[in-house]
């Protein structure tokens, strides 16, 4: 088994699932929400608790 061949077949398969492939509209929706100073609202706060746990 050669292991730097198995290790780029896992590293393909990574690429592949972690790529997440935006419109240029919801590109710059994601970079403008990014730069702004909104503050997170009670629902984003709850999930956040909630991940924590």
């Amino acid at each position: 088994m050669e292991v730097a061949g198995e290790n780029q077949k896992g590293t393909d398969t990574l690429d592949r699932e972690e790529i997440t492939r935006l419109s240029n509209r919801d590109r710059d929706i994601f970079l403008s929400l990014l730069d702004s100073d909104a503050q997170p609202n009670e629902a984003l706060k709850l999930a956040d608790e909630k991940y924590k746990e």
